[in-house]
């Protein structure tokens, strides 16, 4: 029960320091929530986006957060006899896959007609998109795809609370980073992290970049795909 209590402590803060994030990211974007609130159905959408933020992080969220460091995560004690290289393996670790996961999800809800329906409400946010868009999703898309992973990627790691923690943090404010259209035109972002630019792209064209919110998985198959097609062709020539 302790640990319980602990997790859901540890969740408050998360959702409330993404809240805060959020809604400083909000400020930066006015022109675009005021293009928003213009849309014919403008007001409605973006309060029921504001609703979901606040749904997701604190009666989702929490919850979801205390069960994994309760019952997934590995014990605290484990941290001390772990070296600095070991934890900054498994924070990295936590966040690759929790990243290959969201990109096979979301590629899923965009592939299946019967799934999109989760992730319908996320693109009613494609010309304008504000920060508060990264966090306004359905139930089964922020449980699926954003943080259900977290606890069964943080077991089979062996990550504690802290490391996962971290690892939560990190892709939380990346997320919200992506959906700000301020940082649309950045000069040079690395081609194999997910820009912001990119994610926004995404909203608008819906069928392009679908890795976000770190590491740019779209990218990664690319240049797989090109090292491995001369060999493939080479093959069936001989």
């Amino acid at each position: 029960m302790e640990e319980l209590i602990d997790g859901a402590y540890g969740g408050f803060k998360v959702a409330v320091g993404t809240i805060v994030l959020t809604f400083v990211l909000e400020m930066c974007s006015l022109p675009t929530v005021k293009s928003v609130l213009k849309q014919t159905d403008g007001p409605s959408l973006y309060l029921t986006a504001i609703w979901y933020n606040f749904r997701n992080h604190f009666l989702l969220g929490i919850p979801t957060y205390a069960v994994a460091v309760a019952f997934l995560c590995a014990p605290v004690t484990v941290q001390s006899n772990k070296n600095i290289l070991q934890t900054t393996a498994n924070i990295l670790s936590v966040i690759l896959l929790q990243n290959l996961v969201y990109y096979q999800v979301h590629k899923t809800f965009h592939s299946s007609p019967e799934l999109y329906q989760y992730h319908r409400f996320h693109h009613r946010f494609n010309v304008h998109t504000p920060p508060s868009a990264a966090n306004a999703v359905s139930v089964v898309e922020y449980l699926v795809a954003y943080v259900l992973p977290f606890g069964g990627i943080a077991a089979l790691v062996g990550a504690t609370e802290g490391e996962m923690n971290i690892a939560v943090i990190v892709l939380s404010v990346l997320n919200l980073l992506v959906h700000t259209p301020r940082l649309d035109f950045l000069p040079y972002w690395p081609a194999c992290l997910v820009s912001p630019h990119q994610h926004l792209d995404h909203h608008r064209k819906v069928t392009v970049h679908y890795a976000s919110p770190f590491c740019n998985v779209d990218w990664f198959i690319e240049q797989g795909a090109a090292l491995l097609r001369p060999i493939l062709v080479s093959g069936s020539k001989s």
